[in-house]
């Protein structure tokens, strides 16, 4: 349901992806029975679906988001997992942001 209120009506913003991806990292190592499995990959996919369809200049401010490596309050909990997740967005806005560069070294 997020997916389509953000996607499908262009409600997608630095505010709502950060809140998104907050939450989302905060419990993705939580996976202690499928609903919770089935969850996480639910929001993981959300969460990639939303950084490819943002255009070039969000990308950016998305990136600044999910660059800087977080302190979690449970490292253990998770930690391959949430790596693999910031690798999987970080693989989608590192190219649109590498393309929005040179636009903004121009302004």
């Amino acid at each position: 349901m997020a997916e389509q209120y953000l996607i499908g009506l262009g409600k997608i913003g630095e505010a709502e992806f950060r809140r998104l991806y907050g939450h989302t990292s905060y419990w993705f190592g939580f996976r202690t029975n499928p609903s919770d499995k089935a969850l996480r990959l639910e929001e993981e996919t959300v969460l990639l679906k939303l950084c490819s369809a943002a255009s070039e200049d969000l990308s950016t401010s998305l990136l600044e988001v999910v660059y800087p490596e977080s302190v979690q309050p449970f490292p253990e909990e998770g930690g391959a997992e949430k790596k693999e997740l910031r690798n999987k967005i970080l693989a989608i806005l590192f190219p649109k942001a590498a393309q929005q560069a040179p636009h903004r070294e121009g302004r």
